[in-house]
């Protein structure tokens, strides 16, 4: 525990102290210093970190497959989300990360000079902003980066592009619009920062063979600083998260001790759901022994037709599934494949654009009586650290739920 807490005290003083006295040179050596120690501390917690047990697409039960009739529907989508930890919220909340990434710029500007330069946040849903840019007084027209190819054949370079021969008709910079200004050359690299974040540094030129690929190694290594502190101040802010739920979790588990009934443990439960977690879909489901089939008692999110009061099997669906496996669900993309996995039933002809999807069951350590399910229209939405956390949740409700149900 001791590690948490030297690192959380190294994030706040690399973020918050910079004493004047230092000067420029003197604030930056502070910060690589600090910076060493985190990285030697993160490094430290993830070599000890024990193996996390992963479920992946080949545990799905072949009987709960059934072809897809490839019908889709569009449905009204009330999504629930928290504040999550992205680059936005950093840049947001302190203005710290957005200098920096503004004194970078111009440390690459002044090393390529090039005619125009951008630098873009593209966050998890594909959206571009711009954190800084300098482009040629002249250009006037408004800058559109919505339609443009050129992230996507970053991506496919392994993050670093040049392009010295571009056509004066090419699609690669949609930047400029009906602008006189046509570019001839571009250099593109991308900073991943998280899975949710990305920044991509992009300069053009009017001329031809302006670019060197030799300078990619200098570039590479003021990007990897970049990447080193953006994540430090992620780290940081999710570790202020994780005390926050720590605490809210104790006040949850405080009122379910107070509840009078089932249903008020489920009401509980799901407000601290909503509050913590990202879905498009929150599903709560108890057993009903009599009938061998779940009732859900809960459904907050997308307009679908499985809402509270709504009985399924549990051999036909991966919602059905969890509970009779008694086992947690991880997938990535329940779209992907030839097959249509129904959720609930075999019935089922679509799944409402839904991707990810995370569940797990609502048990007494030998048998699953209820399930809570998370689902997203982003696929790829949830991790390990997620699944673990709902686990807990489960838990929780389970111990406040035993109060009052023979299970």
């Amino acid at each position: 525990m001791y590690k948490y807490t030297v690192l959380y005290l190294l994030i706040l003083i690399g973020i918050l102290f910079e004493p004047d006295f230092l000067g420029t040179a003197g604030n930056v050596l502070l910060k690589v210093i600090i910076l060493s120690g985190i990285s030697y501390l993160l490094y430290d917690i993830w070599k000890n970190q024990g193996d996390t047990l992963s479920i992946s697409d080949r545990d799905i039960d072949s009987s709960i497959m059934s072809e897809d009739d490839s019908f889709t529907q569009d449905s009204n989508e009330e999504i629930f989300e928290k504040s999550s930890v992205q680059l936005s919220r950093l840049f947001q909340d302190s203005s710290t990360f957005r200098e920096y990434l503004k004194n970078q710029f111009k440390i690459i500007w002044d090393f390529i000079l090039p005619h125009n330069g951008y630098l873009l946040h593209a966050d998890v849903s594909g959206n571009i902003s711009v954190v800084h840019q300098d482009r040629k007084a002249e250009i006037k027209s408004e800058v559109s980066f919505s339609e443009s190819p050129l992230f996507d054949l970053v991506d496919k370079n392994n993050g670093f592009l040049v392009e010295n021969h571009l056509e004066k008709d090419t699609n690669l910079l949609q930047f400029y619009g009906a602008s006189e200004y046509k570019p001839a050359s571009l250099m593109a690299f991308s900073s991943e920062i998280s899975r949710k974040d990305k920044l991509y540094w992009v300069f053009d030129a009017d001329s031809n063979s302006f670019f060197n690929e030799d300078d990619f190694e200098t570039l590479k290594r003021i990007n990897a600083g970049s990447i080193q502190l953006l994540n430090a101040g992620l780290q940081n802010y999710s570790l202020i998260d994780n005390l926050a739920e720590q605490k809210t979790r104790y006040e949850i588990t405080e009122k379910l001790n107070k509840a009078v009934s089932v249903d008020s443990c489920i009401d509980i439960i799901t407000d601290y759901l909503v509050g913590s977690f990202e879905a498009s879909k929150l599903t709560i489901a108890l057993l009903d022994p009599e009938k061998n089939e779940a009732v859900i008692q809960k459904a907050v999110g997308i307009d679908d037709p499985y809402k509270a009061g709504f009985s399924f099997p549990l051999d036909e669906g991966l919602n059905g599934w969890v509970i009779m496996k008694n086992k947690p669900y991880l997938l990535e993309n329940i779209d992907k494949g030839e097959y249509f996995v129904p959720r609930f039933s075999r019935t089922e002809k679509s799944n409402y654009s839904l991707r990810s999807f995370l569940s797990a069951p609502i048990s007494n350590n030998d048998s699953a009586y209820g399930m809570i399910t998370l689902e997203d229209k982003i696929e790829n939405k949830y991790n390990e650290e997620d699944k673990d956390r709902l686990i807990s949740c489960c838990s929780i409700l389970a111990a406040a739920i035993g109060r009052f149900q023979k299970v």
